[in-house]
């Protein structure tokens, strides 16, 4: 977090499929948590996106990873503080669709999301050493969505 440079942020969860409170405790909630807790001074968690209901989960029950079929499923609490930028939060990042739609979804909130920080990528070539992955602009990631994966 300190090598953005980004000064006081706040970290968003990516919600996982069947979250539909804002307050469930999931696994990119506890990674924001953690980090929250090391740099008290300039990181806080925001826990501002849910589903309006519950999503199947796109790698084992057919979910979608279409970007504008999770929008439409996604809410934004508000009001949001959007004072600090986002740095959105989530455990694996597979096809980048949830990603992005989450970004989406708090930028139409007047939310300023340029970063995310992932515990694990799915790749889809071998990465000759995975401890030095370079950073990637999600939204030019290769579009996924009607893959099978």
């Amino acid at each position: 977090m300190r090598e953005l440079g980004l000064g006081p942020v706040t970290l968003v969860p990516v919600p996982s499929s069947s979250q539909v409170t804002f307050n469930t405790r999931t696994c990119p909630s506890r990674i924001a948590e953690s980090i929250a807790a090391l740099t008290p001074q300039t990181v806080t968690v925001g826990r501002y996106l849910r589903h309006k209901t519950p999503q199947a989960k796109a790698h084992s029950q057919g979910g979608s990873r279409n970007q504008d079929q999770i929008e439409k499923h996604l809410i934004c609490a508000t009001p949001c503080d959007a004072s600090r930028p986002v740095v959105l939060v989530d455990d694996v990042l597979t096809t980048g669709a949830h990603m992005r739609a989450c970004a989406a979804v708090l930028r139409l909130h007047g939310l300023t999301v340029e970063h995310a920080l992932v515990a694990g990528r799915t790749v889809w070539q071998i990465v000759p050493d995975p401890y030095r992955l370079e950073p990637e602009d999600i939204e030019a990631l290769p579009d996924f969505s009607n893959t099978v994966l």
